[in-house]
């Protein structure tokens, strides 16, 4: 595993409020519109879906995002997209995740009966990113979130998705991604019409990467200081082990022709 992957320590609460603060001040600046979110989806290969019985079991979060995320390789959930087109204000057309999307109605995963946490905001060189942690009060997930200080919010009324009569809307200023922590029924959703399935072309190798993608280590407007010194310090850490395996390989080399 690479060493970019064991950050010495993580975000604290300052560096994460930081990080809400930025997000708020990127989408004021971006586009400050709401779109409706009548439903989130989860876009998998088709032999993903294949596998499940009946349940969606939460998994290991990968490393995606900031390398100091405390939820990297700690916390356990399924993540379900919600940035809609600004155009079309619709679900994108395309996925780099699979061919198969299912989608849920919203209210069964983003609800005032759920708690919600600010974890992320990062960027892959051209889009913006939110992370949103939901739990289930006093659950351990919700309690691995107050510890390591991520940011609680209001569910009904945030920056990033608002509830107004039932009905969910969310920013169109930055593309919000929700980690769900609760396994997910599908049985039950698929039985009482709260969720259908549908094929979508993919894009890119058309499946996420076990490891995650690792944040734009230069971007100015979601890289904190103590981030871009971990990212310096694995790149000359990185250069260092290149160099001592280069010089292994002469001196084998050495041995190999005496």
């Amino acid at each position: 595993m690479a060493s970019w992957y064991r950050p010495r320590h993580h975000l604290t609460r300052s560096e994460i409020d930081e990080l809400f603060r930025r997000s708020e001040k990127y989408i004021r600046e971006n586009d400050y519109r709401f779109g409706p979110l009548p439903y989130v989806w989860r876009d998998e290969p088709t032999q993903y879906w294949d596998k499940i019985e009946r349940f969606m079991i939460p998994y290991l979060k990968d490393h995606n995002g900031d390398p100091r995320s405390s939820i990297n390789g700690n916390l356990y959930g399924l993540f379900f997209g919600c940035a809609l087109d600004k155009t079309s204000l619709q679900p994108p057309t395309t996925s780099y995740f699979g061919n198969e999307r299912l989608m849920i109605a919203s209210n069964l995963i983003y609800n005032d009966w759920k708690n919600v946490y600010f974890a992320d905001f990062y960027c892959h060189y051209e889009v913006h990113y939110v992370t949103l942690v939901i739990t289930s009060p006093g659950s351990c997930a919700d309690s691995f979130c107050k510890r390591h200080y991520l940011k609680k919010l209001n569910s009904i009324d945030n920056p990033f998705i608002v509830v107004d009569e039932s009905e969910l809307f969310v920013t169109l200023g930055v593309n919000v991604e929700l980690f769900y922590t609760d396994s997910v029924d599908i049985s039950s959703i698929l039985y009482h019409n709260l969720g259908n399935f549908s094929y979508v072309r993919t894009c890119g190798c058309g499946h996420s990467k076990p490891e995650g993608i690792p944040k734009n280590p230069d971007c100015p407007l979601c890289n904190l200081r103590g981030s871009m010194n971990f990212f310096q310090d694995w790149s000359m850490s990185t250069q260092k082990d290149i160099l001592t395996r280069k010089s292994f390989d002469k001196q084998v080399k050495k041995i190999e022709n005496f």
